[in-house]
């Protein structure tokens, strides 16, 4: 059982110990982000003078979102009491950041196991934290699983992005991760679509 807290540095297959808050974080775009705070308080006088400069209709963006794609291989092993490298998730295409989304499909007592993600420059996001709200809730079985963050808005996408369970225990489920009941992940990347 995870029982301590651990630093950025533990955040790698099988450790015990991890942090669930990183603080302030510089990501690969110099925006600094919080998983509390997101991007901090809004420059108000900025925002006015935009405001400000609004024309009606002047702003038009249309956004396809792209398909959830297959992360990696299905899970069919999760170490309850640690933290499981799940996999690596290779972009080649080029885009700028708006929001990274993971999609989970099968049994994971989702109120216990967090969700983890490193970008290519470094940064780590917790898409979720072990002991949640779910925790003890008997959801043991999710479809389309919707987790996202912010916190790499403006990165490129470009690179080897790490993706990490991080377990405490199984909470009140007994599902389990397995070859006849695998874990599915899938990833998506929101593109910035404005200036």
């Amino acid at each position: 059982m995870l029982t301590q807290t651990g630093t950025r540095s533990d955040i790698r297959d099988g450790m015990t110990q991890v942090p669930l808050e990183f603080g302030w974080q510089t990501n690969g775009a110099g925006f600094q982000y919080s998983n509390w705070y997101g991007f901090g308080l809004v420059n108000a006088e900025a925002a006015v003078k935009l405001a400000k400069k609004y024309k009606a209709g002047t702003l038009k963006a249309s956004l396809k979102l792209s398909n959830f794609q297959s992360a990696f291989p299905a899970i069919e092993t999760l170490a309850y009491g640690r933290v499981t490298k799940l996999g690596n998730i290779s972009i080649n295409k080029l885009e700028t950041i708006d929001q990274f989304q993971l999609r989970l499909t099968r049994p994971i007592c989702s109120g216990s196991v967090g969700f983890f993600v490193k970008s290519p420059s470094g940064v780590i996001s917790n898409l979720s934290t072990p002991y949640n709200i779910y925790y003890k809730s008997n959801i043991s079985d999710v479809i389309d699983y919707g987790l996202g963050s912010y916190a790499f808005h403006g990165e490129k996408s470009t690179g080897s992005w790490e993706v990490f369970a991080v377990s405490g225990d199984k909470g009140a489920s007994e599902s389990n991760v397995s070859a006849l009941t695998p874990l599915k992940v899938e990833y998506r990347i929101i593109p910035k679509i404005y200036s």
